[in-house]
């Protein structure tokens, strides 16, 4: 019998969780740090035509705002998880509060 997703994160001990998504946002921050520093050479790269650089700069702050979404996604599971709660299925709460009170 195959698991569901929900099964198996009734499994994960809630402190290791914790430790792995400090393990993980610290990832993404140094990840989002290399980004930037890529995206300024791409800016100044003498190699690139300016179709290439402009191409290459969008590319890399496209990546630079979703590593930066995560490290903010992640610091919210990382509270969530301090209250008890997995990220997913909190996130999941919030998103349906925030529904619910958009339709009030």
């Amino acid at each position: 019998m195959q698991k569901t997703i929900d099964q198996i994160r009734k499994l994960i001990d809630p402190k290791g969780y914790l430790a792995d998504l400090e393990t993980v946002k610290a990832a993404f921050e140094s990840e989002r740090g290399k980004l930037l520093i890529n995206r300024d050479l791409n800016e100044i790269d003498p190699q690139l035509t300016p179709d290439e650089r402009k191409a290459a700069v969008t590319a890399s702050e496209k990546a630079i705002f979703q590593a930066q979404w995560r490290v903010e996604e992640i610091t919210q599971w990382i509270e969530d998880a301090k209250d008890g709660a997995m990220g997913g299925r909190a996130a999941k709460r919030r998103r349906k509060k925030a529904a619910k009170k958009a339709e009030d």
